[in-house]
């Protein structure tokens, strides 16, 4: 994967910054003008133990405490509880009246932050940030979306679209430690910097409506412990089922690193799994391209329509292996015999 290029069909027409980034107050450092130097200006104990009161103060919090490796950084604790509950007779009183913004359309997806933050932060700041969140074992930014949306009609053939920036420079510092059942060299432990390992990736993307998580189900397989490790949010988890605002099209990626134990380690070797948010079919350009650097790319999806079956017979020409993860009866699919050939004996 490192020899990718950085860039994937970014587009560079509207240099102005998302209104998302705009509504956390950091459009006076995008694009990428926030350095890990002027974190250190940043007078944290003013903040510390102080929960957000205002959306402007969620990029902060979140580079207070992902800077001090605290795994806790994604939840946002906003809006308060306290303050919803205050607002919600005055909401009931007014809502005849005029129109008034239910308190929880306030609410923002931590992994929207995480973009923003991502979209505005420096090489080095990324960097730190990429090294923190590994040490807390959260999935990392892999492909990150430029935040603007783009209207349908642009995007016209499979490598057009939304674009994004490939972020393998910002995980370099990362060096990961693991032993393989079956070891190459005269060490049982291999360690190296990440990006340079060549081992499987595994994607995992959704087709249209999908009822079953994607993310739930990683962190369900790659949790070595009977406790479930939150290495992907999740709807289950705090502001996680907030409708994304910019993070739609980000792939995020971990790795699953075995211990040499047979007896406890759930795959023998180490993979790479990534997870591309939003739907595969809108981030045409995103999911073609994970199909080339993947050995497998397991798709969840309800139901397998015209569009579909298109899109699906497309990816079916590229190297990966395909698993469809199919939340309703086979036979309920409109798949002619041919169609089902393709897709099962194509690879």
């Amino acid at each position: 994967m490192a020899s990718v290029s950085s860039t994937v069909n970014s587009w560079s027409e509207n240099l102005n910054p998302p209104q998302l980034v705009r509504d956390l107050g950091l459009q006076n450092h995008y694009p990428h003008k926030l350095s890990l130097t002027s974190m250190r200006e940043v007078s944290w104990g003013k903040r510390d133990d102080n929960k957000p009161t205002r959306p402007e103060d969620l990029p902060w919090r979140f580079l207070q405490m992902i800077l001090s490796a605290k795994s806790l950084a994604r939840n946002p604790e906003w809006p308060p509880a306290q303050s919803l509950e205050n607002k919600k007779d005055d909401v009931e009183d007014f809502n005849d009246l005029l129109e008034v913004k239910d308190p929880g359309d306030s609410k923002i997806n931590p992994l929207d932050i995480i973009a923003a933050i991502f979209l505005c932060a420096d090489h080095s700041l990324q960097q730190e940030l990429m090294l923190k969140m590994s040490l807390c074992q959260l999935a990392l930014p892999f492909l990150l979306p430029e935040g603007h949306s783009y209207p349908r009609y642009k995007v016209r053939g499979p490598m057009e679209g939304p674009g994004a920036t490939l972020l393998l420079w910002a995980m370099r510092p990362i060096v990961k430690m693991w032993g393989p059942q079956s070891p190459t060299g005269n060490s049982p432990v291999v360690e190296m910097p990440i990006v340079t390992a060549t081992v499987p990736t595994v994607s995992f993307l959704r087709l249209g409506r999908c009822t079953v998580s994607k993310s739930r189900l990683l962190n369900l397989t790659l949790s070595q412990t009977q406790l479930q490790q939150n290495i992907f949010l999740h709807s289950g988890m705090e502001c996680g089922n907030v409708p994304r605002g910019i993070s739609d099209g980000m792939a995020e990626i971990s790795w699953y690193l075995p211990s040499g134990k047979s007896n406890t380690d759930i795959f023998p070797e180490a993979a790479a799994f990534i997870n591309l948010r939003g739907d595969a079919e809108t981030y045409q350009g995103h999911t073609r391209f994970l199909a080339k650097v993947s050995a497998a790319l397991f798709i969840f999806i309800d139901v397998i329509g015209e569009k579909e079956r298109e899109f699906l017979i497309s990816l079916a020409q590229s190297p990966a292996k395909l698993f469809l993860i199919v939340n309703t009866p086979i036979s309920e699919q409109h798949i002619t015999p041919e169609q089902n050939f393709v897709l099962r004996y194509n690879k």
